[in-house]
């Protein structure tokens, strides 16, 4: 890649929604430290083969000139996001999900650009994740929706539920060692909610269910019988046609991250992989049921 190449509208808007969500995340707790901007440097160092093209003739010189104390005020803040908003504008590629995905990638790794996730920006990501609730269904907006609602059910965020979430975060984002992730987060005790669509929309004509674990207190014959009576559709697998997972919770109070049943894991690649599978949890299923 060389500075004369030409970015595509789908890099640019990568880069603008990125570089957007890293500012937000960053400033979710108030402060912007040392780490947080090697962080920032990184990004610009990322696209320095384009530093001759629009826009980021533009864009790369506004963060560095912010840089040049060592600090983002929120002035800076403001300006950098107002710039991305407009060069967004003007690449002419819209789609508001990716953009939102993209800026989501980025909220979240800016909390983790200092190597821990602090309460104060928990309470931000809340915020956040309400403001861009058209990315419901879609991953990983679910799965740090669910964790989310499960950790901040007491309106305290304790150390353990800290390591829980950097330990997801990390998880998404692909970083750290594969074969050290793997082994720590086996320890993670994590609740059956924190991997199920919070509050879904669900719909049963012509739609796809299937179910993992064991249902509690209501008889699966008779849930099958009244889904097909509605025009649903229960398979016994998961694949890229299924449109929901019920996930029973008899017998599993508590679940292990990463070794939840395979179905699940199934579910969850599916839905990196861009299916529109969503997990429902057995009691939100039986409301809405």
């Amino acid at each position: 890649m060389t500075s004369s190449q030409f970015a595509s509208p789908e890099e640019v808007q990568s880069a603008l929604n990125t570089l957007k969500g890293v500012i937000q995340g960053l400033d979710l707790d108030g402060a912007i430290e040392s780490d947080e901007i090697e962080g920032l440097k990184s990004w610009m160092l990322l696209y320095q083969a384009y530093k001759d093209v629009h826009p980021f003739n533009e864009l790369l010189p506004a963060v560095e000139k912010a840089l040049e104390d060592g600090r983002i005020d929120k002035f800076e803040k403001a300006d950098i996001l107002w710039l991305c908003n407009r060069l967004a504008k003007e690449s002419g590629y819209h789609d508001r999900l990716t953009a939102s995905l993209q800026e989501m990638q980025g909220v979240l790794a800016g909390m983790l650009l200092d190597g821990e996730v602090k309460e104060e920006e928990v309470f931000g990501l809340r915020k956040w994740m309400d403001r861009n609730s058209h990315l419901r269904s879609i991953w990983p907006y679910d799965e740090v929706d669910s964790l989310l609602e499960t950790v901040l059910e007491d309106g305290v965020v304790s150390d353990d539920e800290v390591y829980i979430l950097q330990s997801f975060f990390s998880s998404f984002l692909g970083l750290g060692d594969e074969d050290e992730s793997s082994e720590a987060d086996d320890d993670v005790p994590f609740s059956l909610t924190g991997i199920c669509a919070t509050n879904p929309t669900l719909e049963f004509a012509g739609k796809r269910f299937c179910f993992t674990g064991q249902l509690t207190d209501v008889d699966y014959y008779k849930v099958i019988a009244k889904l097909k009576e509605k025009g649903a559709v229960v398979v016994d697998e998961v694949d890229e046609a299924t449109n929901y997972l019920v996930v029973g919770s008899g017998g599993n109070p508590c679940w292990a991250y990463a070794c939840y049943g395979r179905k699940i894991e199934e579910a969850i690649e599916l839905r990196k992989n861009g299916t529109a599978l969503v997990i429902v949890h057995e009691f939100d299923f039986n409301k809405v049921l």
